[in-house]
């Protein structure tokens, strides 16, 4: 027993000591090894993807401060994204000139689906410039397309879709986008 000991504690001396090769070593070493390591765990969430949702599902339940952190930061960075796209479509519906009190009161709208045959690059699933936000690549995305996005309040941006003040909304909308440009 006092052998095994000994071995461990001069292993651990001798680790402390070249911790810096070691470090550097393994970073040549995922380097050159990068096509190897994505293989091995894409084989191995295909043979555990299973076990590997049940343990996530079960952390989630007994962590639920860790998924709160997690969520409260997602959260917070949608917000600053939107927030920061609220200021430059304008601040307020290009419809009726509402002002929110909150985000959640303004939506984007696609003029015309104009950039819809771009959305491919960014995700599959991006749908709507709502969903886009989500994402930072997808933010970016939107920031580009600036132009071609205008704000609504919910209320006209519903009314808008369900086509119920289809004419004066999109007037209103065409000499809102000419202002800006």
């Amino acid at each position: 027993m006092k052998t095994s000991e000994s071995r461990l504690r001069a292993s651990r001396k001798w680790k402390s000591k070249h911790r810096p090769e070691i470090k550097e070593y393994k970073k040549r070493w995922k380097e050159k090894n990068k096509e190897h390591i994505r293989e091995y765990q894409e084989g191995w969430r295909g043979e555990n993807g299973e076990h590997l949702r049940e343990y996530e599902r079960e952390y989630r339940s007994t962590h639920p401060d860790v998924m709160d952190g997690i969520a409260h930061r997602l959260q917070s960075a949608r917000n600053e994204r939107k927030n920061a796209m609220v200021e430059k479509l304008g601040g307020c519906c290009a419809v009726c000139g509402y002002r929110p009190q909150h985000l959640c009161e303004m939506d984007i709208h696609e003029v015309n689906g104009r950039i819809a045959g771009n959305r491919g690059a960014i995700t599959r699933s991006a749908t709507t410039p709502g969903v886009l936000i989500s994402t930072p690549g997808g933010f970016a995305f939107l920031m580009e397309h600036i132009d071609e996005l205008v704000l609504l309040c919910a209320n006209c941006h519903h009314k808008l879709n369900c086509g119920l003040c289809r004419g004066d909304a999109q007037k209103k909308i065409d000499r809102h986008i000419e202002g800006r440009k």
